[in-house]
């Protein structure tokens, strides 16, 4: 795994351990040995993306500054991971203090945007007082297996749970008070593929959701406390400059675009 430092928000320096996977737009810089190095998987590119030449382990790039740099005095990705869910968490203490000593049920929580709900609630309860601390179910179908990162962030507070959104909801999980439903295929390649499918979950696996927040608030008033369904901003096909960020009032009449079949 590499280790990332930084030392201004313009400047970014890797020390690449191994990287199975080439990062966009980054530059060799001097100091790269130009050698493959095993395992690595890795090429440069010049800041348009076109590839370079192979970068080693331990090589150094460079994004956004056109001198070399030195891990002199910067800090590690794990430093730069806490600062972040610090500052979300500051952001966003309304939410967290209301989700707080609550049950939480993410959808799709093994996904991109799944990764900084997991950890942040999971960076919460580090903190929190028992009474206070976010209880996190993740329900995914985990088709390409359990990130590591998701075994790293179970806890007495965060369990993992294998689950089609699909399928009928299994009754032996532990009640919610809030879901969060981001279960979708996002793949532009396998939406594509599979557009039937990426309905099903958008649609009928929402559906079923609703059901349920329906169901447990007729049994017990109150118990439902907030439901957030995941969207894309491609619903809107392609917005004008001026629409962006896109606001949810924005009605283009006839526009279809073919990501919004992620809803």
């Amino acid at each position: 795994m590499p280790t990332i430092y930084t030392r201004a928000p313009d400047k970014l320096t890797i020390i690449l351990g191994t990287i199975p996977v080439r990062p966009a737009g980054l530059r060799a810089v001097e100091g790269d040995s130009g050698g493959t190095g095993p395992g690595t998987g890795l090429v440069s590119a010049s800041p348009q993306g076109r590839p370079d030449r192979p970068i080693t382990n331990e090589s150094v790039l460079t994004y956004g500054v056109n001198s070399m740099t030195t891990p002199s005095g910067l800090l590690p990705i794990d430093q730069l991971i806490n600062q972040d869910l610090d500052d979300l968490i500051r952001k966003a203490r309304p939410q967290f203090e209301a989700l707080a000593g609550n049950r939480v049920w993410l959808t799709g929580g093994a996904g991109f945007l799944g990764y900084y709900l997991v950890l942040s609630m999971g960076h919460w309860n580090k903190t929190a007082a028992p009474g206070k601390k976010i209880r996190l179910t993740v329900l995914d179908n985990y088709v390409r297996g359990v990130p590591a990162w998701l075994e790293g962030a179970k806890s007495e507070e965060i369990k993992l749970r294998k689950h089609d959104v699909t399928h009928p909801i299994p009754t032996d999980l532990e009640p919610a008070n809030f879901i969060i439903h981001a279960a979708s295929i996002a793949s532009p390649m396998y939406y594509r593929k599979y557009p039937l499918e990426t309905i099903d979950a958008n649609v009928n696996g929402l559906r079923l959701m609703l059901d349920y927040a329906a169901e447990r608030n007729q049994k017990e008033p109150g118990s439902m406390k907030g439901f957030l369904f995941f969207s894309t901003s491609e619903i809107y096909g392609d917005p004008t400059p001026d629409a962006i960020p896109t606001p949810e009032t924005l009605s283009r009449p006839g526009v279809v675009h073919r990501p919004a079949c992620l809803l």
